[in-house]
């Protein structure tokens, strides 16, 4: 699939391995949908280097993923206003709290399963009915969990074993029209607010990975890019983990 001139829609576009994402995106030409959910500054700023620095098109769009059936109708919505339409859609917003076994809540719960599972889905569902003949691409981001569960974060775990066996439902479902794989990172960036240095972190992941290092967002991004780009590819789950998956 040439992605010169194609539309991607990324979710949580802002940050992190979102914002690795649609960087990537639009360096391969793609004018990109960044979509956020509460960092406004940071899509903006996303949105001016992609213009700046690719020359391609970019818009910062806002919706409430955590409410899946009108987030994904109003984000939709924004796409058919600017551009018409999407080839790609990156589902990587998501939401990632620890919690105790013991004191994990059915709010807790609702919370992992509305984003991370119910909004790729009714994403999907928005981005396939713009379609009446092919060349889509839909990746979603998964992570190692989805196949080599923990016995730690259950909610956050069985939310994305369910997206990986929504990834190869879709699979199936969406053939020929659009293909479906899923990127599974490992521990790529320092999580936020967890009382760590990026250094302390990474001393700590690197031991558990079989190639000595942490690999950062580029090398998702560029997985992404892949996948997207490989006409003959659906139903995959690439890992991204340095061989931790193992």
């Amino acid at each position: 699939m040439e992605l010169t001139g194609k539309t991607a829609v990324v979710t949580g576009a802002a940050v992190r391995l979102g914002r690795a994402i649609a960087l990537e995106l639009a360096a391969a030409g793609c004018d990109v949908v960044v979509h956020y959910g509460s960092h406004a500054e940071e899509a903006d700023a996303v949105v001016r280097r992609i213009c700046d620095d690719t020359g391609r098109r970019a818009v910062a769009v806002h919706a409430d993923l955590r409410d899946p059936v009108r987030g994904a109708a109003t984000l939709f919505a924004a796409v058919r206003e600017r551009f018409g339409r999407a080839d790609v859609l990156v589902n990587n917003a998501a939401i990632y709290e620890p919690g105790d076994f013991g004191t994990i809540t059915e709010d807790h719960w609702d919370r992992h399963l509305g984003l991370n599972l119910k909004a790729p889905f009714f994403l999907a569902q928005r981005f396939a009915e713009q379609f009446e003949g092919d060349g889509g691409s839909l990746v979603n981001i998964l992570c190692r969990r989805a196949t080599r569960p923990t016995a730690e974060d259950l909610p956050y775990t069985a939310a994305k074993a369910g997206l990986l066996a929504l990834t190869k439902g879709l699979a199936l479902r969406l053939a020929p029209a659009i293909r479906v794989n899923g990127v599974a990172p490992g521990e790529m960036l320092p999580p936020a607010g967890r009382g760590e240095t990026p250094e302390e972190w990474e001393s700590r992941v690197r031991a558990a990975v079989p190639l000595d290092r942490v690999g950062g967002a580029d090398p998702v991004a560029g997985a992404v890019r892949y996948l997207c780009e490989a006409e003959y590819v659906t139903g995959e789950v690439l890992h991204v983990t340095g061989g931790d998956h193992l």
